[in-house]
């Protein structure tokens, strides 16, 4: 192979456009009741929405995890509610949301990629083994 970097310099945006479809699939920014743009099945009948959905892998998680956001915000927003100068939007709740937003795309993008990556590398080791063995001759 003339360039080990072949895969990630030639199809880097592709690389980005799928982890993209993958994060928002996963994650629920997808809108599985869509018509898709390629002829496929709807997949809303094939796919569970992993974080919406009742019974999906992330959604007791994340039931969690926005409950606790809600309590946080709405502590902040009763406490500051005669504050004039308070903007909800500058608040810790919602600081703390963009926050965790950011860092589970940073971290799903990297494990997309490490796994992309190691698709790569037991591909190149399954391609360097021999497609005939030797046979043992039976006597």
């Amino acid at each position: 192979m003339e360039n080990n970097n072949y895969f990630f310099n030639d199809v880097k945006e592709d690389l980005k456009a799928a982890f993209e479809a993958y994060y928002n699939l996963i994650f629920g920014y997808y809108d599985l009741n869509q018509p898709q743009e390629t002829k496929i099945k709807n997949l809303s009948k094939v796919v569970k929405n992993e974080v919406y959905d009742k019974g999906g892998k992330f959604n007791s998680l994340f039931e969690k995890i926005w409950k606790l956001e809600d309590e946080i915000y709405f502590l902040e927003v009763e406490s500051k509610k005669d504050d004039k100068n308070f903007d909800v939007d500058k608040g810790i709740s919602v600081q703390i949301r963009n926050l965790y937003d950011d860092a589970i795309m940073k971290v799903s993008r990297l494990m997309f990629m490490y796994g992309v990556q190691y698709g790569i590398n037991l591909e190149r080791c399954i391609s360097d083994i021999p497609i005939h063995f030797n046979k043992e001759e039976s006597n």
